[in-house]
């Protein structure tokens, strides 16, 4: 049986570059991690406490929990909602933002993780699409809004100021497949 926490695993550490120390800051990114968005924040939490993990949380990809999974057959479709982010400077501007983050940092890992997805023959979609059917949402200083109808942030999702980008409603399909435990 395969689990869709794993599999999205396998996905991001294809992508990974390695590098010489993997004790160094960003050795092994980008970092994958899944669950509620409280106990994501409270692992980060975790992290910054420990004199080498404290630099191995981002650029982080974390698959956010719940998973809906609709079956047919032997085939099991989900939808699907994940975060990339990166640690931010708070009195960075817009600009600043999409300079110094999204378009080095953020977007490079969007787009690769894309083409890991579809590299990684786990998961089908529409033969005709190049990547599945998801929402990209841009989401600088990312944060709570103070109001429905204020905008900017008031506090930050986890501890640290982040930039991220949303995907949301990832659509994805997978076949059930059998796996071998050692």
């Amino acid at each position: 049986m395969s689990y869709i926490v794993d599999d999205i695993g396998v996905v991001v550490a294809a992508l990974r570059e390695t590098t010489i120390a993997p004790n160094a800051p960003g050795a092994n990114a980008p970092y994958y991690m899944y669950g509620h968005p409280l106990y994501l924040a409270n692992k980060l939490k975790e992290k910054t406490k420990d004199n080498i993990l404290k630099y191995q949380k981002y650029p982080l990809i974390a698959l956010r929990l719940d998973a809906t999974e609709d079956r047919r057959g032997d085939i099991t479709d989900y939808n699907l909602n994940l975060y990339i982010v990166n640690k931010t400077e708070i009195n960075y501007t817009s600009e600043q933002r999409y300079t110094q983050v999204f378009k080095t940092i953020l977007f490079p890992i969007y787009k690769r993780f894309l083409v890991s997805l579809r590299e990684s023959n786990l998961f089908m979609w529409g033969k005709d699409q190049l990547e599945p059917p998801h929402t990209k949402i841009d989401r600088p200083f990312w944060g709570t809004p103070p109001s429905p109808a204020a905008q900017g942030t008031v506090k930050y999702i986890f501890d640290d100021p982040l930039d991220a980008i949303e995907i949301l409603n990832l659509q994805i399909s997978s076949r059930e497949r059998c796996r071998v435990i050692l």
